[in-house]
This record gives structure tokens, C-alpha cells and sequence, in this order.
């Protein structure tokens, strides 16, 4: 489960369906959209088939149910929330994709349309600002320090080199005067 959420303290279940904050790539969002669906709708049928009298359901799965509904819609959202966030988008976009979905049911649904949507787009390869990007697809750390910092690390390791090189060739030249001031003795 860890590969397909990420590392760190913040990379659970529950910060998945329940937290706002991070974000995840689109095999976890679809994942975690069909777990959520199978575990209601599981719950929906067991609870018909277990309470069931005659052919009829009773009240009381149906409170069961609809007490449920509001936790899975919040899973839902937090996916979709997590899902924008990686795109690039503040994660309250998701509450109008939720909306025209609700909106556009009753033409034939735009959910389908959105879960692949949202799949499919790629989110953004670097750090922006809802935090770094979701295991990537390589599985390789990514660096997310600044270009800047990258390059003056990188400068200065180019220079710690140097100096290594600089020092070994001085004490060379000091254990073998033929070489002069070439230091390759060529």
C-alpha cells in the first residue's frame, strides 16, 4: 500500500479518504475510488440481504445506509481534492466537478467522464504548492530542492573535487621534484 500512496508519516488510508492535505497520483485516486464503491455498496448489500424480511427491506438498514452515504461521499471528495492538487489546482475545484456531476446525472452521468479525466491527467512532476509530488512513476526519489540549490551543490562539490585533485598532485610534486610545476612529469 505504501508504493501506491507515497512515504512519510502523512501516507496512510486514512489520510487518503479522509484528509485534505497532499496529494496522489491518478492509479491511486482510481484505486481508491473503486475500493470506496465496492465497501458502500458491499455494505448496501450485505445489510438488504441480512435485513431483509420477505422481500422487503426494513428501516433499519436503510438508516444504516444513509448514515454511510455521508463518509463515503467525503472519501470520494478527498480523492477527487488530492487528485486536483496534483494536477495543479487548488483542491475546492473538486467541489464543482462534484457539483456538475450531481448537476449532470440525470443526462447520463458525468462521473464516468471525470473519474478517467482525472486519471488520465497528468499531475505535475515537481513540488507546487500542495506539497511534493505523489510516488513518482519511476520510483526514484525526487529531489525537490530549488534549481538554484541543486546547482550551487553542485558547484560546490565541482570544487571540492578540484581541491582533492589540487592537493594530491601538490604532494606529488613534493615527493617527486622531477615532476616541476607541470605535475604530470609528461
Amino acid at each position: 500500500m505504501s508504493r501506491l500512496l507515497g512515504t512519510g508519516a502523512e501516507r496512510s488510508l486514512g489520510w487518503a479518504l479522509f484528509s485534505p492535505r497532499g496529494r496522489i497520483r491518478g492509479k491511486t485516486y482510481v484505486l481508491g475510488f473503486f475500493a470506496v464503491a465496492l465497501f458502500y455498496f458491499g455494505i448496501v448489500i450485505v445489510l438488504q440481504s441480512v435485513f431483509a424480511v420477505d422481500g422487503t427491506i426494513t428501516d433499519g438498514p436503510a438508516v444504516l445506509v444513509a448514515l454511510g452515504l455521508p463518509v463515503t461521499v467525503w472519501c470520494m471528495l478527498m480523492l477527487v481534492w488530492k487528485r486536483i492538487q496534483d494536477i495543479g489546482f487548488p483542491g475546492w475545484v473538486s467541489l464543482i466537478a462534484i457539483g456538475g456531476s450531481v448537476v449532470l446525472a440525470p443526462l447520463g452521468g458525468f462521473a464516468p467522464i471525470a473519474l478517467i479525466f482525472l486519471a488520465m491527467w497528468r499531475g505535475e512532476a515537481k513540488m507546487n504548492a500542495f506539497g511534493p509530488p505523489p510516488v513518482p512513476r519511476n520510483d526514484k526519489p525526487v529531489d525537490t530542492r530549488s534549481p538554484k540549490l541543486r546547482l550551487r551543490e553542485r558547484m560546490a562539490e565541482k570544487t571540492r573535487e578540484r581541491d582533492k585533485r589540487e592537493a594530491k598532485e601538490k604532494v606529488e610534486r613534493e615527493r617527486n621534484p622531477r615532476l616541476g610545476r607541470q605535475g604530470r612529469g609528461k
